[in-house]
């Protein structure tokens, strides 16, 4: 009887996730001057520039894994190429609010939700030389700039960047003992 539950939740939230996905795939935008998000208006928030928005990369990979539709792979690269744009080249940060703003939240959620991403596609797609590599430079900078700082106020931002650092870590170790100092930061 539980797994019958699992398995009409599932339904469920496949059900959602069609709806979303054909939502996120009006709302992007072929350039990669733009990013999701930029139909919405804020007052006083820079939409275009908010790293945030760019989260949207990881259901639309988690789609294309369930789907095999390619609008949806091809939504998600245009995605994190747009990120990239985004990021602060001094310190590898990225803003949330305002251009150039150096925010924990948007570089630990927005680097995970991309790091989850490029794990789906790389797992399934037939053509992994398109992949991380473009991207590298920008998310070990984003990698080194959440190792290198802390969240002293909200914890989810600290778990985030750990979780963040951890994936990081299967490419490159260096970043296990940061996760792994946040997350003691974390339960403590």
């Amino acid at each position: 009887m539980v797994r019958h539950k699992i398995f009409g939740r599932r339904l469920t939230y496949l059900s959602w996730a069609k709806e979303a996905v054909v939502i996120l795939l009006n709302q992007s935008s072929t350039s990669v001057r733009r990013g999701f998000g930029s139909s919405f208006q804020i007052p006083g928030v820079s939409v275009e520039k908010n790293a945030r928005f760019q989260e949207a990369v990881a259901p639309l990979a988690w789609a294309y894994q369930e789907t095999g539709d390619n609008r949806c792979l091809a939504a998600v690269k245009t995605g994190i190429d747009y990120w990239t744009s985004l990021q602060n080249k001094e310190d590898g940060s990225f803003p949330e609010y305002v251009p150039y703003e150096r925010s924990f939240a948007a570089t630990a959620f927005s680097l995970n939700a991309v790091l989850y991403a490029l794990d789906i596609i790389f797992s399934i797609s037939p053509n992994k030389e398109d992949g991380g590599g473009r991207w590298g430079e920008q998310i070990w900078a984003a990698g080194r700039w959440l190792a290198d700082n802390d969240e002293v106020v909200l914890t989810n931002q600290e778990a985030a960047a750990a979780l963040a650092l951890l994936r990081l870590s299967k490419l490159d170790e260096r970043f296990l003992l940061p996760s792994e100092h946040k997350l003691r930061r974390v339960l403590a």
